[in-house]
């Protein structure tokens, strides 16, 4: 069975213009999954949040010192396996909205498996180096 994952629903326009104020002023941080939430409702954004997450921590990068941001080992295996299986690479729903291609699918063949695999490596590298922007 999937892990269950942090998603966003409603305006990624909107969740990103919190973010940056949260990069730029850190005193509007909030301090408790509580009050996340509500400065994303109070945006009309939509997360849902799993019942195994329990709070919330901001990191912000210095630019003169790379972070390397890993994910959580049990999360990437269970993601690893969902693809290994034939699931979907979910993409925020504002990729095909801007780029105008559907999700991406790959086909269920030893070459399509490998695709979904590099993409999901290319997708996981490039994360953890790009600082978020």
């Amino acid at each position: 069975m999937a892990i269950d994952r942090v998603t966003v629903t409603g305006s990624f326009v909107k969740f990103g213009e919190l973010v940056k104020q949260w990069a730029k002023d850190p005193g509007t941080r909030p301090t408790s999954l509580a009050a996340f939430r509500d400065q994303c409702a109070a945006r009309q954004v939509t997360v849902q949040i799993p019942s195994y997450v329990e709070g919330v921590v901001f990191v912000q990068h210095q630019k003169e010192v790379l972070t390397i941001h890993l994910p959580p080992a049990d999360m990437l295996k269970d993601a690893e396996q969902q693809l290994e299986n034939g699931g979907a690479y979910p993409l925020p729903p504002f990729y095909p909205e801007r780029f105008g291609a559907p999700q991406l699918q790959f086909p269920d063949t030893p070459a399509g498996k490998k695709a979904r695999k590099d993409f999901h490596s290319e997708r996981i590298g490039d994360y953890c180096i790009s600082l978020c922007v």
